[in-house]
C-alpha cells in the first residue's frame, strides 16, 4: 500500500495496521441498523470479528466465517469462536437472518449461505492523507446457514 512517493505507512507507523477500525465499526453499526433487529455481524477472521464486536454500537455478538469456508486455503485456523457454542454459524436459530459480512473480498461460501449479497461501496481510510486501508463490508439477506467442514470438526 505505496502512497505516490512509494512509502508503505505502515514502516512508520506500527499503529496503522489498527487505524480504520473505529470508523468501520460506524460504517457497520448505520448498515446493520438499516436491518432487523437480530441481524448478525460477520467476519472472515476473528481479529475483525473481534474489533466489530468493540466497534460496533452496541457491542453485538460477532460470528467468524472463515473456519466455515469449504476451501481449506481459504479457510481460517479454529479460534475461540469455533468453539463457543453461542457463536457456532451452523446454529439452526440464525437461520433466516440477516448480517452484515466484513470483509475485503467477497467470499463463495458467504454467497451460498444467503438468499442474496449486496456489495456496498467500498471506503478509504486515510490517516493524514495517506490511505491506510481500504474496507468492504455485504449486506446479506436471508441466512441459508454455514456447515463446518468435516476437518475441523476433528480438532
Amino acid at each position: 500500500m505505496a502512497t505516490r512517493f512509494g512509502i508503505d505507512p505502515r514502516q512508520f507507523d506500527p499503529a496503522a495496521r489498527f487505524r480504520g477500525f473505529d470508523e468501520l465499526g460506524a460504517w457497520v453499526s448505520q448498515e446493520l441498523g438499516k436491518l432487523p433487529p437480530g441481524s448478525l455481524v460477520i467476519a472472515d477472521d476473528y481479529q475483525t470479528s473481534a474489533l466489530m464486536e468493540f466497534y460496533v454500537a452496541g457491542q453485538p455478538r460477532t460470528y467468524v466465517a472463515g473456519s466455515y469456508f469449504a476451501d481449506p486455503r481459504k479457510r481460517s485456523r479454529m479460534t475461540q469462536w469455533d468453539i463457543w457454542p453461542d457463536r457456532r454459524l451452523d446454529d439452526p436459530a440464525l437461520l433466516g437472518r440477516d448480517a452484515i459480512y466484513v470483509d475485503r473480498f467477497r467470499q463463495e461460501d458467504i454467497v451460498a449461505a444467503f438468499e442474496s449479497v449486496e456489495a456496498l461501496p467500498r471506503r478509504e481510510v486515510l490517516v493524514n492523507g495517506v490511505k491506510v486501508r481500504t474496507l468492504g463490508i455485504w449486506v446479506c439477506r436471508g441466512f441459508k446457514g454455514m456447515p463446518r467442514p468435516e476437518s475441523h470438526e476433528k480438532h
